[in-house]
């Protein structure tokens, strides 16, 4: 088990998620091009970019209840794409959005922190990757976080911003 110092660590990187975001955004009106600059075909816009992390907290939220309420679940990977398209990323306001992600994010670790060491021991099945102790969980929200901040940094690099 990691000890509370290294967890706290962690929590705090992923609790500081939202703020980079805006950081690297906040020079962008909401009506500016950029949101819908795609360099990249077979990747997110700026726009669903910030659609997707704000939407993926419920994903989050959900995997930790579900770990901490059942006996081993089987942790099932969304598809991207259809949530993507079934929940509007591509029109989604990122004011808005990023709003949502601050908040869900605040909640989210607010509550992992108030959990006890026994529920950091619970375990589940994680599609993909196998078994993963929920102590690990929060390792693959940072992981998630960082991929969509260096996305973003490239977007904004090839666009000039």
């Amino acid at each position: 088990m990691l000890p509370t110092p290294a967890r706290n660590y962690i929590l705090s990187v992923v609790d500081n998620t939202p703020a980079t975001l805006s950081a690297l955004l906040s020079h962008l009106p909401a009506d500016s091009f950029v949101w819908n600059t795609q360099p990249d075909p077979d990747r997110f816009s700026l726009r669903e970019i910030v659609a997707h992390l704000a939407d993926w907290e419920e994903v989050f939220r959900g995997r930790f209840e579900r770990t901490l309420g059942e006996d081993r679940p089987l942790l099932q990977r969304p598809d991207v794409s259809q949530r993507a398209e079934d929940l509007g990323y591509g029109q989604a306001d990122p004011t808005e959005c990023l709003a949502r992600f601050r908040e869900k994010r605040a909640s989210l670790t607010g509550w992992l922190r108030s959990l006890s060491d026994d529920d950091w021991a619970r375990g589940a099945h994680l599609d993909r990757m196998g078994d993963i102790p929920l102590e690990a969980l929060p390792s693959l929200v940072l992981s998630h976080d960082s991929y969509h901040l260096r996305q973003v940094a490239e977007w904004l690099a090839h666009s000039g911003k």
